[in-house]
């Protein structure tokens, strides 16, 4: 029988050893044994890359006219590749590959599993169906939709436009919160949310609670944000619409926290991650604020923590920051180059009250008059203020602090404990709310903005987890346009 010799001469290697010799059937086999010992390797691998699916629904977050921003949970971390397949009802589908995990490297362990991924190429006002592959499978039921920005202007009168808003998120984990009754309450209020025809979901700060047992490590900070984000009502509010959000203490670090917070690059880069926008912060600061538009009404939704100095520092001292200067800038340049009808500061504190003790922009007031005094020399109409924190809900509206009235439209909570001793308080009889607006209990809103050209009106409903309207407020156009411009 023939016997083989191996030769690599090239590389100065001998195997002409005789002793050292393959017969042909000998051969066979060890090639067939090397054909089996890949094949059950390649399968074992694939079955791993098989079991790579969601963890939680895909949420869709910023959107534009022709881009979206998206956020997706695995429930393993993967190197294989995924693809985002965006097909219209209309038009030409878009295929684009999901980047790794942009979380930071200290929270790899389960940052991993979390992706980002901006959709670009979209055409304007279309419906889209996004769907997740591996290849030429589907990773689980993951479709997921979402519509474009219509292109309007100059074209149609402004589109009308449906948003729900709310504050104070508190999904309860028995082991790591406080003794005795549970402070979460039911999340059938989610539902309720989730069932309102709406363009998109505003988020109004405290969007998960982070305890002690959190807010000690930035490991402990990442796990909140994933049990909150594993409740099927949360899930369901957000696949339902876009998602837009500010955050306030809760979610930012511990209780009424502020710039001092050690860990709170680590906050700005979970919020980031889990609240997908085009950008957070501008070009000459960091911070988790942020713009975006629909149809005639701009959105400012305000950083109120990574910037701000503590509470108890002197109100006298005007370089005692809230914003910070740098934007507060921003905020004023936005404004001033606003043309939207309606201009939503969306601030986790209030900013009008006076009489509160708790936190709310009158204990800063070098960036309060600031602000106001600049509404006043630019003649900036159509400002309205929509905040969170309180755990009750009111409409506050202050006559003196611009040439119109100024609203500051408060709602809270959506599942933590409301605060029903609000009525046992100095703020009781505040002479600047809005009669018959105080709510504590649980309850969300929903702002509907209709109307013709130059004759627009806000109208605000306060819905509680009866899905029960408390409450409902009109505020026109023309209410919010200085002396000069009336």
């Amino acid at each position: 029988m023939r016997e083989l010799k191996w030769k690599n001469q090239k590389r100065g290697c001998q195997y002409n050893n005789p002793k050292f010799t393959l017969k042909s059937q000998d051969m066979k086999r060890v090639i067939l044994s090397t054909v089996l010992i890949c094949l059950i390797l390649s399968t074992v691998q694939a079955q791993k890359q098989s079991n790579v699916d969601f963890q939680t629904v895909p949420v869709v977050g910023a959107v534009s006219h022709r881009s979206v921003a998206l956020f997706l949970e695995l429930n393993k971390c993967t190197e294989a590749e995924l693809v985002l397949l965006c097909t219209p009802d209309s038009g030409s589908e878009v295929r684009v590959s999901i980047p790794a995990s942009s979380i930071p490297s200290g929270l790899t362990a389960e940052g991993c599993r979390l992706r980002q991924v901006v959709v670009e190429g979209l055409e304007p006002g279309i419906r889209y169906q996004g769907r997740v592959y591996q290849g030429k499978r589907a990773l689980g039921d993951s479709v997921f939709y979402f519509t474009t920005r219509a292109l309007w202007e100059w074209r149609t009168p402004a589109p009308d436009v449906t948003f729900i808003a709310g504050s104070c998120l508190y999904m309860n984990e028995t082991r790591f919160d406080r003794p005795g009754p549970p402070y979460g309450k039911d999340s059938k209020i989610l539902r309720h949310m989730q069932a309102v025809p709406a363009d998109f979901n505003l988020w109004l700060g405290d969007n998960v609670y982070l305890r002690e047992v959190d807010y000690s490590s930035p490991s402990g900070m990442l796990q909140r944000y994933l049990h909150t984000r594993s409740h099927p009502d949360v899930q369901a509010l957000l696949s339902a619409r876009p998602n837009y959000a500010i955050w306030d203490d809760h979610d930012f670090g511990p209780n009424n926290a502020d710039r001092s917070f050690s860990f709170k690059s680590t906050s700005l880069a979970l919020f980031s991650a889990f609240w997908p926008a085009f950008r957070y912060g501008s070009v000459e600061v960091d911070g988790a604020f942020s713009h975006f538009s629909y149809s005639d009404a701009d959105f400012f939704l305000m950083d109120n923590r990574y910037h701000r100095a503590p509470n108890a520092w002197d109100k006298a001292d005007t370089s005692k920051a809230y914003w910070g200067p740098a934007q507060l800038a921003w905020l004023k340049d936005k404004l001033l180059n606003s043309r939207a009808t309606f201009k939503f500061i969306v601030n986790g504190n209030q900013i009008v009250n006076t009489m509160t003790d708790t936190e709310c922009l009158h204990a800063y007031p070098a960036e309060r008059d600031a602000l106001y005094d600049f509404i006043r020399q630019y003649k900036i109409g159509g400002v309205l203020i929509l905040s969170g924190d309180r755990h009750f809900t009111e409409v506050l509206k202050d006559d003196n602090a611009t040439t119109y009235p100024l609203y500051d439209i408060t709602c809270s909570p959506l599942t933590s404990g409301a605060y029903e001793k609000i009525t046992e308080t100095s703020e009781a009889q505040n002479p600047m709310r809005v009669e018959g607006t105080l709510l504590a209990t649980q309850n969300f809103l929903k702002v509907h903005i209709v109307g013709e050209r130059k004759h627009r009106i806000a109208k605000i409903e306060a819905i509680d987890q009866e899905n029960k309207v408390r409450w409902s407020l009109q505020i026109a156009e023309d209410e919010l346009k200085p002396v000069q411009m009336k």
